[in-house]
């Protein structure tokens, strides 16, 4: 009697498992990546915490530099300045573009004094008396941010 060996194999290798699970993940990596699930939001989110940063920015370099510095801003775009006049916001050359809404309105500007006080002016430096509100709109999102009077906190 003989017994024949089987040499016709059925399965696959532990190398094609893994190949196989490998190639997956990268793809479904690839798709995670692509789609766009945000939307909106994401774009308000961002936005708001570069808006947040940069006033924050303005009054740390009021008390850092002793002197008045502004953030002022339009209804598309927002910016720092110093005595000297406009300063580029870190990272950036130009005005960062955003879709920025203010209430009350301020006249487009608020100052920070050498103690990092939000003020209404630079020529008086008189205190903000009330909370500032900032809003950021993309589409159908809009969230907003609040800078309050004495310490400039922006929540």
């Amino acid at each position: 009697m003989v017994i024949q060996s089987d040499t016709y194999h059925r399965g696959f290798t532990l190398i094609e498992i893994i190949a196989t699970l490998l190639l997956l993940s990268i793809l479904a990596g690839l798709g995670l990546m692509l789609a766009d699930t945000g939307g909106d939001g994401r774009d308000v989110a961002t936005q708001l915490d570069l808006l947040r940063n940069h006033i924050r920015y303005a009054q740390s370099m009021a008390m850092k530099e002793r002197t008045i510095w502004s953030f002022h801003y339009t209804g598309s775009s927002f910016w720092v300045s110093d005595s000297a006049g406009q300063r580029a916001l870190p990272g950036t050359e130009t005005p960062i573009q955003s879709a920025v809404s203010v209430t009350p309105d301020r006249n487009g500007a608020i100052y920070f004094d050498t103690y990092g006080i939000p003020c209404s002016d630079n020529a008086t430096a008189t205190p903000l008396t009330a909370a500032t509100t900032f809003t950021v709109t993309a589409g159908s999102a809009s969230e907003s941010i609040s800078l309050v009077p004495d310490t400039g906190y922006v929540q």
